[in-house]
């Protein structure tokens, strides 16, 4: 129904308010989730989560053409889609007060009590939770830089059209269904946490780099993979290792925490990208972007005896 810029950003906010559930969602998983699975099953979330990436952009967009069949009035199309969007997110809803039930029987009292920021730091200083967190919000920082630079990248260096970028990014969504979906169960059982993470962010640091210095699509193709496999890997393990170092009655609140903060990154990401773009050089958000997640990797390696190994099978 948004007519204005101020009720557009009043829409975002509720959806943004109402729409958080990545955090139960991880918290839910985390419950009925055997220790050995927990990683696994930080996958199939973020399977999920990339799959949509690459199927809800189009649907949205088969669905505004087919409004404008409809009635090609001004905003129809737009609100056409919209609605059917709501009435998937209804649809969602009455699934989950069907078939979800309580997955935790005791409550946090500690978590309860605290306010909310006191309840960030308080996480933030556990041992190797707190770092883990710190990880995942350059990781986020990194992305988000990256996502919102990228089309204008495309478009000054290689003349590419917001309709190919978005075939770009729907190859990465690709990417990351088939990495968390399928190779991390693959290599968990013989790696662990441990030996995935470290090779995500190795991955996911040289993609973002090497877009800085892409002189060809070629060159573009392989920045692209290699960050789609370094994220689809190192975000269930950094997820996967949280909930496994955390107490049960704490998943919610630290997997909460951990949601919230990667989120702070999501916010600042773009606005960094934007100004290192016009104030520096196109190829500046990049380089941040890499430099950020090798700081993300150096914090991993320096408590990497710390991070449990559970998925790992023998």
């Amino acid at each position: 129904w948004a007519r204005s810029l101020e009720m557009l950003f009043v829409a975002r906010l509720f959806a943004g308010f109402f729409g958080a559930s990545l955090s139960t969602a991880s918290a839910y998983i985390s419950d009925i989730t055997p220790k050995h699975e927990r990683s696994k099953g930080m996958a199939l979330i973020g399977a999920a989560f990339g799959l949509g990436f690459v199927v809800g952009p189009a649907l949205g967009g088969g669905l505004a053409l087919w409004g404008y069949h409809i009635n090609p009035a001004p905003h129809f199309d737009t609100s056409f889609s919209a609605y059917w969007v709501a009435a998937l997110c209804f649809a969602n809803f009455l699934f989950g007060l069907k078939f979800l039930t309580e997955s935790l029987n005791e409550k946090s009292e500690s978590a309860a009590k605290k306010k909310r920021f006191s309840l960030i730091w308080h996480y933030l200083n556990i041992k190797t939770v707190g770092p883990l967190i710190l990880v995942f919000l350059l990781s986020s920082l990194a992305m988000s830089s990256m996502e919102a630079t990228l089309i204008l990248f495309m478009g000054e260096k290689f003349q590419w059209t917001i309709k190919q970028v978005s075939f770009g990014f729907a190859y990465i969504g690709v990417i990351i269904v088939f990495t968390q979906g399928f190779l991390v169960r693959r290599l968990l059982p013989k790696w662990g946490e441990r030996k995935v993470l470290r090779l995500g962010l190795t991955l996911f640091a040289l993609g973002l780099t090497t877009i800085a210095v892409s002189e060809n699509l070629t060159f573009m193709a392989i920045a692209m993979t290699l960050l789609s496999l370094g994220n689809g890997l190192s975000n269930p393990s950094i997820l996967g290792s949280i909930s496994l170092l955390t107490e049960p009655t704490e998943q919610g609140a630290t997997l909460g925490v951990t949601q919230s903060m990667a989120s702070l990154g999501r916010i600042i990401g773009p606005a960094l990208g934007g100004f290192l773009y016009g104030a520096v050089a196109i190829t500046a958000p990049f380089w941040a972007s890499g430099l950020l997640a090798f700081l993300g990797l150096a914090v991993a390696l320096v408590i990497y005896k710390f991070i449990p190994e559970h998925g790992r099978v023998g």
